[in-house]
């Protein structure tokens, strides 16, 4: 008797146990891998999806209207049109999806937004993955991650995402829809690269070595404007990338989540007083864009905060600012309405101009006690920001409407 109540003591562990086990494995967040492999000679990129347990996931359905994929292949089933593939994994245990994808990408002929070289990449994350849309078959909590296989020669990749279990492989830190895509500016190869921790902000700066992009020169300049950075805006992001290259890719400044890039030739601070570095922080940080029309609002802002931020940390004096925004206004003194499609040069300047004498009327009409930076946080929250986003958020903190905002310029 003794003896058979030990075995059902046994198995009654050994069923607790596997019970236990099975328990943990469900309440585990599912693992989802994007696994990147550059090709330089191919100019291309391979990408694998991997999910440790697919159970949860019935469809993903990816646009093709701006991706074009080759060599797909996966686990599960696989139904393609002109316009989408759509992906059935058919399995609770582990799935893979895995294309080819070409990296550069003309902004305008012979002008690049991305390129792969046999030495260096620099690219958009949205590139390598196209839009997805998802139908689950349950809930599931998700950790998503990206790893990247690099040429040998290579030494690094650098993404604006915190980094995992290795140099190689970052998490995504808003991985909050069922499967999200790959973000932001994603620099790899023979790369030079600065990093520091400024406030609450790990900045990394980097750029394909030989293409004097002054990482340093650079460093110095954020680290002085950073403090009025860091005080400006609430949430930052734990992690910003800057990615800088020369040609063949555009002359220029793009801003994206967490990462901006840089063309080699921009200067910090440009003769007219303007930053394109700054300008783009400002995109990054804030995340605000204008509503349809309204572009100068965002644009007009950044201008704005580009100026204004180098003053406050000493870069110009009370005179050369001044003298800044009168010349911006001259440069936009034929703009009549700043609603237009696209802002322009003189619509960027005009709105520039027109932020500045918000300020003004802001300060004047309360003593003092408000600036714009306290109509900026409302703004930040609303994230697509019209006329009357900010005329409600005017009137929230001066009780009441601002002439301004009212002006025919404006309307």
């Amino acid at each position: 008797m003794p003896s058979i109540i030990r075995r059902l003591t046994s198995i009654c562990s050994v069923l607790f146990l596997v019970l236990c086990c099975q328990a943990v494995a469900a309440a585990a967040p599912v693992r989802i891998d994007y696994l990147v492999t550059f090709l330089p000679d191919a100019k291309s990129a391979e990408v694998r999806i991997e999910i440790d347990r697919a159970g949860w996931l019935k469809q993903a359905r990816f646009n093709l209207k701006k991706h074009e994929l080759s060599n797909i292949k996966s686990s599960g089933e696989l139904e393609r049109s002109e316009q989408a593939v759509i992906w059935r994994p058919k399995t609770k245990g582990k799935a893979f999806f895995s294309y080819q994808v070409a990296v550069p990408l003309q902004r305008a002929p012979g002008v690049y937004r991305a390129a792969i070289t046999k030495d260096w990449t620099l690219l958009r994350g949205e590139g390598l993955v196209p839009p997805v849309s998802v139908q689950r078959s349950k809930k599931a909590e998700r950790e998503i991650y990206v790893s990247f296989s690099l040429p040998e020669h290579w030494t690094s990749v650098q993404a604006g995402w915190p980094r995992a279990e290795s140099e190689r492989v970052f998490v995504l830190d808003r991985a909050t829809k069922s499967l999200a895509r790959p973000y932001g500016w994603i620099i790899a190869g023979q790369l030079g690269t600065r990093r520091e921790h400024l406030a609450r902000t790990e900045v990394a700066i980097s750029a394909p070595r030989g293409q004097n992009f002054r990482q340093m020169e650079m460093m110095t300049f954020l680290s002085m404007i950073w403090p009025h950075i860091d005080k400006l805006f609430k949430d930052v992001p734990a992690n910003l990338l800057i990615a800088g290259a020369g040609d063949p890719m555009w002359r220029g400044g793009l801003s994206a989540p967490t990462s901006l890039y840089l063309h080699t030739d921009r200067p910090l601070v440009s003769e007219n007083g303007t930053s394109t570095v700054t300008h783009e922080l400002f995109h990054v940080l804030s995340g605000i864009r204008g509503k349809d029309g309204e572009d100068w609002i965002a644009e007009g802002l950044a201008e704005f905060y580009a100026v204004e931020l180098i003053h406050r940390a000493g870069g110009f004096s009370a005179a050369r600012r001044e003298k800044i925004f009168t010349d911006l206004r001259e440069w936009g003194k034929e703009v009549k309405a700043l609603r237009q499609p696209r802002s322009s040069g003189p619509v960027t300047a005009r709105a520039a101009v027109f932020f500045d004498e918000l300020n003004r009327e802001i300060q004047q009409k309360s003593a003092g006690r408000y600036s714009l930076d306290h109509l900026l946080p409302g703004l930040i929250e609303t994230k697509y920001v019209g006329i009357k986003d900010l005329q409600a958020g005017y009137k929230s903190l001066l009780k009441g409407d601002s002439p301004l905002l009212a002006s025919a310029l404006v309307r």
